[in-house]
C-alpha cells in the first residue's frame, strides 16, 4: 500500500531536483524561468493551498511584479530563481504600481532563499509583507507535509507526469547551442545505403536470362534510385517490406512484374497493429499497393513491385537474393548491397 511518506518523498525529491537544476543555471547567469515552469508550480500551489491562481504572464494580461494571481482572494505569487533582497524589493515596487494590486504577495524562490533580507518598509507596507512571505523549496515542502493523502496523490501524479518536461526545459545548451535532449534523440536517423559496383548482379542477370537488356550503368542507376527511396521509409516499414517479399504467395498468378501477398492471409499471420498504415507508406513510395480481389470468391492482395527501366526489377532482385542466399534483411532493411558486386 502506498503511504503518505512515499508520496511526500517522491514529490520533495522531484522538487529538489528541479531546484538544483535551476541553481546550476543561475551560476551560469541563466536566471530566466519560462512560463511552463511557472505553470508547474501554479498547479502545486493551487492544490497545496486550495487557491485558484492563474498565470498572469500571457499576452493579454501581463502584471509586472507578479506571476500568479488568485484575484478573488487577492493573493499573488512571484516565481523566481533570483533570491536577493533587490529582487524582492523590485517585485514589491512593481506590484505596488499596479492599477489593482493584490492584498498579499508571496515570493517563491526556486532553490534556497537567503538566510536574511534587507527589505524596504515602504514597499512592504501595502502588502503587510514580511520575510516569512519569502518561500523556497523547503518552505513549500513544509506545506506539503500538512496535506492529506488525497491531495498528495494528486500532486504526485502531476509531478510524475510533468517532471521530465520541466527538466528538459531547464537544460543548458553547449557551446554550439545544442541541448542534451533534442528531438533528434527521438527521431530515427536516415540510413545511408551501402552500394557497390553491382557487377555480380549484372552478370547474374546475363547468365540467368541469356542476355540483359540493361547496361551495368543502368543497373547501378536503378539500385541508386531503389535504395534512396527505401532510405526514406522508416526502418520498421522496410522490415515489413522484407517480410512481405520473403513470405509472398507461392501462386503469383503468372505476374512477371510484381509479387503478391494474400491480404486476408497477411492479417492472420501478422498481428502488427499498424498493418494498413505500413501498406499505405509502401504505396506512397512506389513499393506496392493493396488491390481489390479479381473475382468475388478471392481475397484482396498486396502487390509488391518497383518501377524500374526494365519493368522486372523487383522480380529479378528477389530471385537473385534467394538464389545467392543473401537474405532480405541486409539489402532491404539495412540497405547493404555489398554482396551484389565486387
Amino acid at each position: 500500500m502506498i503511504t503518505r511518506g512515499y508520496f511526500l518523498g517522491e514529490i520533495i525529491d522531484s522538487l529538489s531536483n528541479v531546484a538544483q537544476q535551476v541553481d546550476t543555471r543561475c551560476t551560469l547567469g541563466l536566471t530566466d524561468l519560462n512560463k511552463y515552469l511557472e505553470d508547474f508550480f501554479l498547479f502545486i500551489l493551487n492544490e497545496s493551498l486550495k487557491l485558484d491562481l492563474v498565470n498572469c504572464n500571457d499576452e493579454r494580461s501581463n502584471a509586472p511584479g507578479i506571476d500568479l494571481l488568485d484575484s478573488a482572494k487577492g493573493i499573488a505569487f512571484q516565481i523566481t530563481s533570483t533570491k536577493t533582497s533587490k529582487k524582492v524589493n523590485d517585485t514589491l515596487r512593481k506590484a505596488g504600481e499596479l492599477e489593482d494590486p493584490p492584498n498579499k504577495i508571496y515570493i517563491l524562490v526556486i532553490g534556497k532563499k537567503q538566510s536574511s533580507y534587507s527589505l524596504k518598509k515602504k514597499l512592504c507596507k501595502p502588502f503587510n509583507f514580511k520575510t516569512k512571505n519569502i518561500w523556497d523549496i523547503n518552505s513549500l515542502s513544509k506545506k506539503l507535509i500538512e496535506l492529506p493523502i488525497d491531495s498528495l496523490q494528486i500532486i504526485y501524479d502531476y509531478v510524475r507526469k510533468e517532471l521530465a518536461r520541466v527538466k528538459i526545459d531547464l537544460e543548458i545548451p553547449n557551446d554550439e547551442g545544442e541541448f542534451p535532449t533534442s528531438i533528434k534523440n527521438f527521431v530515427e536517423q536516415l540510413p545511408k545505403p551501402i552500394l557497390t559496383d553491382f557487377t555480380i548482379y549484372h552478370s547474374y542477370l546475363e547468365t540467368e536470362y541469356g542476355s540483359c537488356e540493361l547496361t551495368l550503368e543502368d543497373v547501378q542507376e536503378e539500385f541508386k534510385t531503389f535504395s534512396t527511396e527505401l532510405a526514406n521509409l522508416p526502418r520498421l516499414t522496410r522490415d515489413f517490406y522484407a517480410f512481405l517479399l520473403e513470405r509472398r504467395d507461392e501462386d503469383n498468378r503468372d505476374s512477371n512484374t510484381s509479387w503478391r501477398f494474400n491480404y486476408n492471409r497477411l492479417k492472420r499471420i501478422c498481428h502488427f497493429s499498424a498493418l494498413d498504415e505500413e501498406i499505405t507508406l509502401l504505396s506512397e513510395h512506389g513499393f506496392g499497393c493493396l488491390n481489390e480481389p479479381e473475382s468475388h470468391d478471392e481475397s484482396p492482395y498486396v502487390s509488391m513491385s518497383f518501377k524500374g527501366k526494365s519493368g522486372y526489377f523487383l522480380m529479378e532482385l528477389v530471385q537473385f537474393i534467394e538464389d545467392k542466399k543473401i537474405g532480405f534483411t541486409k539489402p532491404i532493411v539495412n540497405l547493404d548491397f555489398t554482396k551484389f558486386g565486387i
